[in-house]
């Protein structure tokens, strides 16, 4: 008897066991049964992650979905946010509105072609897009690729305009038959009278301001975005790449013209710019950047390119536009164009710090204004700087002593800065060893203060 109460309470309590696994094993089938219905973004598979282009470890071509170092299958995220956001805001078709790429099956919930320009470039003003002619994206001797860059300005920021003209975009610049640039502003809030006029007078001046029924808000800011898109469509078709940057971004062409024109930066069906991989939303209420969990539920972005500047080939902008008419607008434009539009799309990036940097060195040094393409700047005195390294670097040097100059050339010369900010010290320069470039073969010389500068005006 003993023994047969032993083995029933044995018996009973694997029962209880049994019955404890069976019911977890059933909550977990239940919870992953439900995640799969409620969250369609499970339905697609696991995109590719980034892969190297080349050995050079700055250059990549990633798929605008990968997101490194995460599980999350961002393609899902573009797909769901689409349906998510319609379902959210209640987003109806467009009647009677036609696709640019007919195959996408899906309904046309943005009007992306009826903006209205206020100022544009006119019949009688000199447009060099109207002389170029749709080239093939293969390389021709001596024929230079034909580049359109848009600046994203605003309508009050004429100041900015002009310091650009002053700089980067000089006559040079201008002159140049295989560029044509212009300044895409927006409108004011109340339709200022005076900023209208002030602008209409600057493009007859200089004849490169192009004005878009958008008011300049923030909010505005990817709206303003698919206008650049637009006008680059209808306007300069011809153009094999498009480049948009800030008014705050400084361009050193000295470098872009050489990138464009390498074999890395031929395809015109690619954008390039810095890419920025596994960025999480900001939740803080109080940053620029907030997005609610409202607007995105996900924890991580796609891949996307910093929208501070960045290129796109000729063949991106028809699909981009398809893209935008089919996709409920995201307040950050960067992530929306080249991340969720672009994934959308199958546009492939390539992103290398040398054709943009968000962050750079406190003091500009001349190993990074001959590796980099764009920056942005924090102020008109950091702006200024940039211009005057970039003069200092690409202009012709009186070297006292050949040795030194063969020991230590431009590219391995440290500036140094008056209190002011502004100027440069021209008799005050220091040979450094750069990782980046050619460094100095006599290492006993690179202390000595040897070269002799002009001073920048």
């Amino acid at each position: 008897m003993k023994y047969s109460f032993i083995h029933s309470e044995l018996l009973r309590r694997f029962n209880k066991k049994n019955v404890f696994v069976k019911l977890f094993v059933l909550t977990v089938i239940t919870v992953c049964i439900f995640i799969f219905l409620f969250n369609p973004s499970t339905r697609f598979p696991i995109i590719v992650p980034v892969r190297q282009l080349t050995n050079k470890p700055e250059i990549a071509i990633f798929n605008s979905s990968a997101v490194v170092g995460v599980v999350h299958n961002t393609r899902r995220h573009v797909l769901g946010y689409t349906g998510y956001s319609i379902q959210r805001l209640g987003l109806k078709p467009i009647p009677f509105a036609s696709s640019l790429q007919s195959d996408t099956g899906e309904p046309v919930i943005n009007d992306v072609l009826s903006f209205n320009y206020p100022i544009d470039i006119s019949a009688q003003q000199k447009f060099k897009c109207r002389q170029w002619t749709n080239r093939s994206d293969e390389p021709i001797p001596n024929v230079k690729r034909t580049l359109l860059i848009v600046v994203v300005s605003a309508a009050e920021h004429s100041a900015k305009r002009d310091l650009i003209r002053k700089t980067w975009a000089g006559p040079s610049l201008r002159k140049a038959e295989e560029i044509q640039l212009i300044f895409l502003v927006g409108s004011t809030l109340n339709e200022d009278k005076v900023i209208k006029d002030r602008l209409e007078k600057e493009n007859a001046k200089y004849e490169d301001v192009v004005q878009v029924n958008v008011v300049d808000t923030y909010a505005n800011l990817t709206l303003k975005s698919v206008a650049l898109l637009h006008w680059a469509y209808s306007h300069c078709p011809a153009a094999q790449l498009v480049l948009k940057c800030d008014d705050d971004t400084y361009l050193n062409f000295h470098v872009l013209s050489q990138l464009i024109n390498k074999q890395q930066l031929r395809p015109i069906n690619h954008l390039y710019g810095l890419g920025i991989m596994g960025d999480s939303p900001q939740r803080d209420p109080n940053n620029k950047y907030y997005i609610s969990r409202n607007v995105w539920p996900w924890s991580k972005y796609p891949a996307f390119l910093s929208g501070g500047g960045y290129l796109l080939g000729r063949d991106t902008i028809q699909p981009l536009l398809a893209a935008v008419q089919t996709t409920p607008l995201f307040p950050l434009e960067d992530v929306y164009l080249t991340g969720i539009c672009a994934r959308k799309a199958r546009i492939r990036s390539l992103s290398s710090r040398r054709i943009y940097e968000r962050f750079i060195p406190k003091k500009l040094d001349a190993c990074f204004v001959r590796s980099t393409a764009m920056w942005q700047t924090q102020s008109k005195v950091q702006f200024l700087q940039s211009h005057d390294i970039v003069s200092l670097v690409y202009r012709p040097i009186k070297v006292l002593y050949k040795r030194f100059w063969d020991c230590c050339d431009v590219s391995s010369v440290k500036l140094r800065y008056h209190p002011d900010g502004s100027k440069f010290n021209p008799l005050s320069a220091e040979c450094v060893r750069c990782a980046c470039w050619s460094s100095c073969s006599y290492p006993s010389f690179c202390q000595l203060r040897l070269f002799h500068y002009r001073s920048v005006r």
